[in-house]
């Protein structure tokens, strides 16, 4: 069967691109979305290409140039049904097109999309060209890992800046703190809370020491207890907790020693409480337990983090743990919780109900493969 073909009833709002006009003669301009999930070029009445957007663009790479100029489908999917070139077709009969659930060749495969073909006309109203818009249904497995890799690297070149960026504040607050210790010896709480803050400066600047000492830190392994390193985080936490109105609770069962970098597994242990702590912006209860247990059949050291939060659907949590920017910054740190724990030869696993909460659990192997 052939792609269904309507008459063009698409919303506008689907697709709007800010700051990109295409011109639909005297009707005035509709821009077009500039979403992973959208993309538009325009051709000329040869069907060369005339224009396209960034993110084709950058998919050409430098066959951009010598694109600009030439048939689009010599380096685009073609747009066609058998013999036929659709967007010919279109601008054959001067009439606009659209194309539902149309099925396409993508670079690195196949998927479907609604494609709308709008006639470009001039002052005299002859056809001068298209353009061709497409809302992708699924994006392909291929485009969605080519398109998670520029965001790492964007991820990576914006972190290198903040990281030296960081550093020199780091030092000031060191050296208030110190001051303020020494001024107010006498006074037991305050200088608790100044050593709670120094510690965790110097966390934050032994983080940031490593990273930029190499693209991805190796692990310096030890053999750890899991429950001494998340007593060492129960302070701070606690402190956290009291502020929000969170009730913290923790359960404490036997473990084996575990091989493992401790400073890595304190800094993916710290993403998970925070990110349960930001959960609960009402309040309520964080739960920490730990216990024995295996993964693909190997011991390992189990830790479940609970929290009594607003909870995530299942696409959520798939957005979430593929690195996709969450908004207001909720639960980017768990894409590296999940990455250092896999670097151990362990697993991150999510359960979670709407209204209901989260559990968040970190399995740990004893032993490396």
């Amino acid at each position: 069967m052939g792609p269904s073909r309507k008459e063009p009833r698409f919303p506008p709002s689907e697709f709007q691109l800010p700051g990109r006009p295409c011109s639909k003669g005297k009707e005035g301009a509709q821009p077009l979305q500039n979403s992973t999930r959208h993309w538009f070029f325009t051709v000329d009445k040869s069907l060369r290409l005339t224009s396209l957007d960034t993110r084709l663009g950058n998919l050409l790479g430098e066959r951009l140039p010598e694109a600009l100029g030439a048939p689009y489908y010599e380096f685009l999917p073609r747009i066609g049904h058998g013999d036929v070139d659709l967007i010919a077709d279109a601008l054959g009969s001067g009439e606009p097109e659209v194309l539902r659930e149309f099925h396409c060749n993508c670079f690195h495969g196949g998927t479907d999309a609604d494609i709308c073909i709008q006639i470009q006309k001039d002052d005299a109203a002859n056809v001068t060209g298209a353009l061709v818009m497409a809302r992708l249904h699924p994006l392909c497995e291929h485009f969605n890992g080519l398109e998670s890799c520029r965001q790492i690297v964007e991820i990576n070149k914006t972190s290198t800046m903040l990281g030296h960026g960081i550093k020199n504040p780091l030092h000031t607050i060191k050296g208030v703190l110190f001051l303020l210790q020494l001024r107010c010896g006498e006074q037991e709480e305050v200088v608790q809370l100044a050593n709670l803050a120094s510690g965790e400066i110097a966390r934050i600047d032994g983080l940031i020491t490593r990273f930029l000492g190499a693209s991805r830190c190796e692990l310096v392994l030890h053999e750890e207890d899991i429950n001494s390193i998340l007593k060492e985080l129960e302070a701070f936490i606690n402190l956290q907790a009291v502020t929000s109105n969170v009730d913290f609770m923790t359960e404490y069962g036997e473990v084996p020693p575990v091989l493992v970098d401790h400073f890595y597994i304190e800094q993916a242990l710290y993403n998970v409480f925070r990110n349960a702590l930001e959960a609960m912006p009402q309040g309520g209860t964080l739960i920490v337990e730990t216990s024995s247990g295996e993964y693909s059949g190997r011991k390992c050291a189990l830790v479940e983090v609970t929290d009594t939060g607003r909870g995530m659907s299942k696409r959520q949590i798939h957005a979430l743990l593929s690195g996709q920017k969450q908004g207001g910054g909720r639960g980017n740190g768990l894409p590296i919780t999940l990455d250092i724990v896999r670097r151990h030869g362990g697993q991150m696993t999510i359960k979670s109900k709407m209204g209901v909460g989260t559990t968040v659990c970190l399995s740990v192997p004893v032993d490396r493969e």
